[in-house]
């Protein structure tokens, strides 16, 4: 830098000037002027944009890099060693530079390197197919999964064609995701790591969360597991992959405010996973003698009567729990009273104000007007909240927006002329606008709304008298 502010650019270009430009060929950012960076881009010849450059610096490298990484095959593989049909080594040229400043692992590494610019790892760490994407990241923080090599399959194409709607197909960005993001771990590449968990997210479907959630012990894929999970509930639990989920799994889902799908649904499938559970209880307490003949479970098959009773109730307790009976509908549905005669559910205790005291009939849906001090109330069941939230009118009570309406009727009009009325009405909008102003909460809201008809005092000087009583209700 100081050679060229010294001789041919000493003229124009200041050193801080050239120092900011070798920063932004490295970071991409410019905090100066566009029309300085765009002298000083052509003054040096940097006509293309970051990521054309990075691709241009990996094609360079693989022929002029100073680093060579060279990847050498499992030798202990028993078949290899048998035919003696050990792989050429593999080896890949890079710049030494651009790999430390990427990956920690790298960095650490190039410290043991020796004179001749070389580093041999296991391909257990870094498999051949894998290290075009990992360089290509490491250059262009691209993820391309077009550079891994096709594997031959050994399979049928039944089992094929399963194995790819399943997501375990060698071949499905599924698989090579799980793949890579093991090796991303390793090498400390986080970028990566995101960019295959986008991968892994993206290819949830009812026949890969299970297995996802199961491989995914903790972190943002369980995240977006349950997720998926709260949302298709209702697709899941039509398909066997309901018998998959676990019991925690289950229960969280359970749980959640925002599971799709009615409480009808959710109880027929919880009921039908834990027939499902009870049936391999008791395929697993059968004698060796009995299974897989005849006369096993697996074989002559289960009555539903049979799969009743305390078992059954105990295996479900957990889920049970969390289930909103009180929001089932119909309330008086055939899945409902089939769960209390089997003795999977207990009816709850009648509430005092069930029947009507004016007709003395039975009001079914007094939890969803009345609902208990410690009632979670009904999920939101989104097309419930579509179908039903353009007929329903917003409750006062419930309004979260700061703005508001109040409506003022005169009910009296042979006592209050209309110019009175008028002038009251104008008194309101200017202590309306100021209450508003002063940004109190919801409860002062519900006072003010219920002090509205203060409109109907009868005194002379009127329009005084409201005014005070509107402001002593502060």
């Amino acid at each position: 830098l100081g050679w060229l502010c010294s001789n041919q650019f000493h003229s124009y270009i200041s050193f801080h000037q050239i120092y900011m430009f070798v920063t932004y060929l490295y970071t991409d950012v410019w905090p100066g002027s566009a029309d300085m960076l765009q002298s000083l881009r052509e003054c040096f010849g940097c006509n293309q944009d970051l990521l054309t450059s990075l691709r241009k610096a990996e094609e360079m490298a693989f022929e002029h890099g100073d680093l060579t990484i060279a990847l050498e095959p499992k030798v202990y593989l028993e078949l290899l060693e048998l035919f003696a049909a050990h792989p050429p080594e593999y080896s890949f040229r890079c710049d030494s530079s651009i790999l430390s400043s990427r990956s920690a692992v790298f960095r650490g590494l190039l410290n043991h390197v020796g004179e001749d610019g070389r580093i041999v790892l296991d391909e257990a760490l870094l498999p051949r197919g894998f290290a075009p994407v990992v360089v290509h990241f490491i250059y262009t923080d691209e993820l391309d999964f077009s550079m891994v090599p096709d594997t031959i399959i050994s399979e049928s194409s039944l089992s094929e064609a399963r194995a790819i709607v399943a997501g375990r197909s060698p071949h499905s960005p599924l698989h090579r995701a799980i793949q890579l993001i093991h090796i991303a771990k390793f090498f400390a590449l986080e970028k990566l790591v995101q960019l295959c968990e986008d991968v892994i997210v993206a290819s949830l479907c009812p026949e890969s969360c299970v297995s996802i959630c199961t491989w995914a012990c903790d972190g943002a894929l369980l995240s977006n597991y349950f997720s998926y999970l709260e949302s298709e509930f209702s697709q899941i639990a039509s398909t066997h992959c309901l018998f998959d989920i676990s019991l925690e799994s289950l229960v969280r889902c359970v749980k959640s405010q925002f599971l799709q799908a009615t409480e009808v649904d959710v109880l027929e499938a919880v009921i039908r996973w834990g027939e499902h559970e009870l049936l391999h209880r008791m395929e697993e307490r059968e004698p060796n003698v009995v299974a897989d003949t005849s006369h096993s479970i697996s074989r002559r098959g289960v009555k539903r009567g049979d799969l009743s009773g305390a078992e059954l109730r105990e295996i479900l307790a957990p889920i049970t729990a969390h289930l909103r009976i009180d929001y089932v509908l119909p309330p008086f549905h055939q899945s409902l009273n089939a769960a209390y005669s089997r003795g999977i559910l207990d009816r709850a205790p009648l509430r005092d104000d069930l029947v009507c005291p004016s007709t003395s009939e039975i009001i079914p849906d007094i939890h969803w007007f009345r609902p208990d001090q410690d009632a979670p109330g009904p999920r939101f069941y989104v097309p419930y909240y579509k179908r039903d939230g353009i007929a329903c009118i917003p409750h006062p009570l419930l309004v979260v927006d700061c703005a508001f309406h109040v409506a003022v009727t005169n009910l009296m009009p042979d006592l209050i002329s209309e110019e009175k009325f008028n002038e009251v009405l104008l008194f309101f909008c200017i202590d309306i606008t100021l209450f508003e102003m002063s940004h109190l909460r919801s409860n002062w809201k519900s006072l003010l709304l219920l002090k509205v008809p203060i409109v109907s005092i009868i005194f002379a000087s009127f329009h005084v008298l409201i005014i005070d009583v509107w402001r002593f209700s502060w």
